[in-house]
């Protein structure tokens, strides 16, 4: 088959589905000129946009088909006298268009003369699974060669465009309809999305599972922005987390104090309990414990100096505390704070066997 040569094309934009029209007459090279314009079909209100990278496929003669891709909406034809050809333009995700074209039949005069280029604005229609389109499988139009006198140059068959147009009406109703369908299908996935979201979060902050609520929350936000609920959700959610995040650097810092006071390495216990101060400084712990040190600090050169019978009952009711609310971890190292305090009380002893008596069992 012979190459159909093609010129260099521009992008225009189209808002109509099927126009024909030609422009200023150029001197015959025994060649007919026609060009395409491309858009996606949208339904009436809304705008059709210019559509990239359609497929073409020219037949000439019935002949194996030569097919490109245009990078852009528009593309221009050459078509040499003498022949018959299909135009086919299509593209992924959209129903393929049909255009025939004969340029034969041309009298020998008339070939010697300019010819108008002729420019056909259309419209792709985007797949709807279970449409039938059987009706494009034949030509939307056909153009020819029209002799008669008021005409006498290339024109489209309006008889032949008449009979398919109802197919096309057809289509677009479909279309019209699909886009309706699509659209509330749309939004009641989106409110469904954002309810589900909404809930899952809602339930991680019952939970407490504040890292959980943060995500689900943050979901909810990207399917409907507009939202305040999921935005002030959002922001008390990183206020539980930086809580936390403090709260696991306390309790890390009253440990290792805890552990040096044990040891009565006093200088470095105040320095994690005056951090832990600082993280939590409504605490009274962390307070308590700093005067302690401090005391036993200026004591240090003295034997054996045991702590007052006060911080004794510190120690007791803090321990006490901890265990009432599970956290026996933290209240065996304080019950070991109090026997530093009074060595030898039967209380805390009594207190320590219980813990490690309860742990055995756990595991």
């Amino acid at each position: 088959m012979e190459p159909v040569p093609r010129i260099f094309r521009r992008r225009f934009s189209l808002l109509v589905l099927l126009v024909f029209s030609t422009v200023q007459a150029t001197a015959s090279t025994l060649t007919f000129s026609i060009t395409f314009k491309i858009t996606e079909y949208n339904p009436p209100g809304k705008r059709n946009f210019p559509l990239d990278n359609c497929i073409f496929s020219i037949r000439k003669n019935d002949l194996a088909d030569s097919s490109f891709t245009c990078p852009d909406s528009l593309e221009k034809f050459i078509l040499p006298f003498g022949n018959d050809y299909v135009i086919s333009i299509g593209k992924s995700g959209y129903v393929t268009k049909r255009f025939g074209v004969s340029t034969k039949n041309i009298p020998e005069k008339r070939e010697k003369e300019p010819f108008n280029e002729m420019l056909v604005e259309t419209s792709l229609f985007r797949l709807i699974p279970g449409s039938d389109y059987s009706c494009l499988d034949n030509p939307v139009a056909k153009i020819y060669f029209n002799a008669a006198p008021d005409v006498d140059d290339f024109d489209y068959d309006r008889a032949y465009t008449d009979s398919v147009s109802r197919c096309i009406q057809r289509l677009m109703t479909g279309q019209a309809e699909a886009e309706k369908d699509t659209s509330q299908g749309t939004l009641r996935k989106k409110d469904n999305g954002y309810s589900l979201a909404v809930y899952r979060g809602d339930s991680a902050v019952k939970a407490e599972n504040w890292a959980a609520a943060k995500m689900f929350y943050q979901q909810a936000h990207e399917i409907k922005p507009g939202e305040i609920y999921p935005v002030d959700q959002l922001a008390a959610c990183d206020l539980h987390i930086k809580r936390e995040a403090m709260k696991q650097d306390y309790e890390y810092d009253i440990a290792a104090g805890d552990s040096c006071f044990l040891e009565k390495k006093w200088n470095d216990a105040q320095k994690f309990y005056l951090g832990a101060s600082g993280l939590m400084p409504g605490e009274t712990y962390p307070a308590k414990l700093i005067s302690f040190c401090r005391t036993e600090t200026s004591l240090v050169n003295k034997s054996d100096t045991a702590l007052s019978a006060n911080e004794y009952s510190f120690f007791i009711r803090i321990a006490d505390e901890d265990l009432s609310f599970g956290r026996t971890k933290e209240a065996a190292r304080r019950y070991r704070m109090a026997l530093a305090a009074k060595p030898g009380d039967l209380y805390a002893k009594n207190q320590l066997a219980k813990i490690s008596g309860e742990t055995k069992r756990e595991n």
